[in-house]
């Protein structure tokens, strides 16, 4: 996965600069991605931008105040604050007014970071959900990091141990109740999480949280169809700022068809692109067979791939590589080359299962959460 990654030396020596191009380069996984590289006067600072040159085209960092200050951003912000000007220079801008604390005023799907000189402070931030992994290692003498756990494997000071706390935690729970990650040291940033880089001192602090207000009135269904609409259409406009190529996973679900029809009321159907998959599109009342119909009634230019069992033997391994399990669609992985290949489409918006699997009652704030597929279990103040 592309992203932010790099070394910051907490004692004041340079940073082995060889290792940050090592670092770099293992996430450059196809020859065409791109490449911004900075390191900073001192050789203290050594931080890549891997992308895609679809968002953020322009260089990165942005730089600010002499150049003592740096802002980098893997991903998008949704503020329409940020609309119609640098997004990078709308963070820089927060981050003056807010200081550390600039990350809650976000609204988007991104990984931040600041290198502030005049503070002599290196600063991370996620958005309210991890949409860009970040993860990183400590050895007492500089900070690693990067989106995938391969690019940190060949720091010498990792010493590559199985951490097994965290096996315990995954065959109990089925998921991780902490930050660790199955090697000793290698922890992920937690989401709505700051992560403050001062000296030798580490510290990490979370700017937001899920919660529900107690004791509101219920307003009944009608209102909360109208919420949930406008909130929907809200972020799918937001979406669409960009001049790039859409295309829409289009299924026979509630969420696919919703984002369509948001995404029309939008832009209308002119070169709208909607996408399906499936083993054959012939099923009687399947998604694929479903989402056919309503692209053709839309005078949509609608494609359906095919999905093969072979498919998924012959790339399974890349797969895995690729994805280190935090992606469970292997079926879906050719799928995405061939669509940008075969459609030039650069975007593809989809719901998956936003809306949930399927009806279900809902009785306490646990069972909501999981219904959501949001861990509420890791976030209990006795397994902080």
């Amino acid at each position: 996965m592309p992203g932010l990654i790099g070394i910051i030396s907490t004692n004041g020596k340079r940073v082995n600069q060889d290792l940050a191009r090592a670092m770099r380069n293992a996430i450059r996984h196809q020859d065409w991605y791109m490449v911004d590289d900075y390191v900073n006067e001192r050789g203290t600072v050594a931080i890549s931008r891997v992308h895609l040159g679809i968002i953020g085209q322009g260089k990165q960092p942005f730089s600010a105040r002499n150049d003592k200050i740096r802002v980098f951003l893997y991903g998008e912000i949704y503020n329409d604050g940020a609309a119609n000007s640098n997004p990078l220079e709308f963070i820089y801008r927060l981050y003056e007014k807010e200081g550390s604390n600039f990350a809650s005023f976000l609204n988007g799907s991104f990984t931040i970071v600041i290198v502030d000189e005049y503070k002599d402070t290196v600063l991370f931030a996620n958005d309210r959900i991890a949409t860009k992994p970040i993860f990183y290692f400590y050895d007492g003498k500089a900070l690693y990091f990067g989106p995938e756990i391969k690019s940190l494997l060949g720091v010498s000071s990792l010493k590559k141990k199985l951490n097994l706390v965290a096996v315990a935690d995954f065959l109990a729970n089925g998921h991780f109740t902490a930050d660790h990650t199955l090697i000793e040291g290698l922890e992920t940033l937690d989401r709505a999480t700051v992560l403050e880089v001062k000296n030798s001192t580490i510290a990490r602090r979370q700017y937001w949280e899920f919660e529900l207000e107690e004791g509101k009135p219920d307003r009944g269904a009608a209102y909360y169809r109208e919420k949930l609409s406008g909130l929907l259409r809200l972020a799918v406009r937001r979406r669409l700022r960009t001049d790039n190529t859409y295309g829409i996973l289009l299924s026979g679900g509630y969420d696919s068809r919703a984002i369509l029809g948001c995404y029309l009321e939008a832009r209308g159907n002119d070169g709208l692109h909607t996408i399906s998959w499936g083993r054959a599109e012939d099923i009687p009342n399947g998604d694929c067979a479903i989402a056919k119909r309503l692209a053709h009634k839309l005078g949509a230019d609608h494609h359906f791939y095919r999905l093969a069992a072979e498919e998924i033997i012959e790339n399974f391994r890349d797969f895995v590589w690729l994805g280190e399990g935090l992606t469970w669609f292997p079926e879906s992985y050719q799928v995405f080359h061939r669509i940008r290949e075969q459609q030039d489409i650069e975007i593809v918006m989809r719901g998956d299962e936003c809306f949930g699997w399927n009806w279900s009652t809902v009785h306490d704030e646990h069972t909501m959460f999981r219904a959501l597929d949001l861990r509420t279990l890791r976030y209990v103040p006795a397994y902080q």
